[in-house]
């Protein structure tokens, strides 16, 4: 436990300092290193990072998907995407006695949708700015970790009756509900302080209060859906922990595995739902 509470509060600090620069290329960067990191342990898990090739190609696209949005790559990023499927295939053919379909297909799988899910707070920041887009980022990290967090002191105060069993026996439903209303308490007293923080700033926004409560339990679901998920993998591959590089947490995805889900939804939403907007 103690080594846990550390590792959030170093993982705080760090959230802070991106925050503080959330106008800059460091959120660009720190969710490339972090997409980066997460690709290569899920290879890792399902035994596939010795295809030393793919898994170069695979990093470099990584690497490149959260700058897709930038003037310079978004240019070239059609011909890039046609040159690594290209590159990625050739590599196929070449080692086809070794390196099968399916394998194959897994690395290609992961080496885009785990990246372009975690860009999706670079596209929200493009989008919405530096602080109607870090509201909607901290909505979408508060949901899941909150949750997380809310799911656990529930789930040992009152659970009961297992979610899922033969996939993370020790989740229940009662830790489920727990988790959904903390994120949500939590996520509208974080609205109504950013909207009193920038009223005290002069500079007031209109903040629907209504939307928040309503979408924050569908945001909580799917940090949960995004743990569960990471968790088929490592069951089915008998893994523990994606990696070691967070004491008390494993690796980068097993810290981010529900942040996968909840970013992707909170820009869907945002981008068809007016929840706040300067007045």
């Amino acid at each position: 436990m103690r080594q846990r509470v550390i590792s959030s509060l170093v993982g705080l600090l760090l959230l802070a300092v991106v925050y503080l620069f959330l106008d800059t290329l460091v959120l660009n960067i720190v969710i490339g290193a972090i997409g980066v990191i997460a690709v290569l342990e899920l290879l890792s898990a399902v035994k596939c990072s010795k295809y030393r090739g793919l898994s170069v190609l695979c990093v470099a696209i990584s690497v490149t998907i959260p700058f897709a949005q930038e003037t310079a790559v978004r240019r070239i990023m059609p011909q890039l995407m046609f040159f690594y499927i290209g590159v990625f295939f050739l590599i196929l053919l070449k080692d086809h006695q070794k390196l099968r379909v399916e394998q194959a297909s897994m690395m290609f799988f992961f080496s885009l949708f785990v990246p372009i899910f975690f860009a999706c707070a670079v596209f929200i920041r493009n989008r919405f700015g530096p602080v109607i887009g870090g509201f909607y980022l901290l909505w979408a990290l508060g949901s899941a970790w909150l949750s997380d967090t809310g799911a656990y002191f529930a789930g040992r105060a009152f659970g009961k009756h297992k979610l899922a069993p033969l996939i993370s026996p020790k989740k229940t439903v009662e830790g489920a509900v727990g988790g959904v209303i903390t994120s949500t308490v939590f996520m509208l007293l974080f609205a109504l302080l950013f909207d009193l923080g920038m009223n005290a700033v002069g500079t007031p926004v209109r903040m629907n209060y209504l939307w928040i409560a309503l979408f924050t339990p569908f945001f909580s679901i799917g940090g949960m859906l995004g743990d569960l998920s990471a968790s088929v993998i490592k069951r089915q591959y008998g893994v523990k922990d994606f990696g070691n590089i967070m004491p008390g947490h494993g690796g980068v995805l097993d810290r981010f595995d529900s942040v996968l889900f909840t970013l992707p939804s909170v820009f869907i939403i945002v981008e068809y739902v007016s929840v706040t907007a300067f007045l």
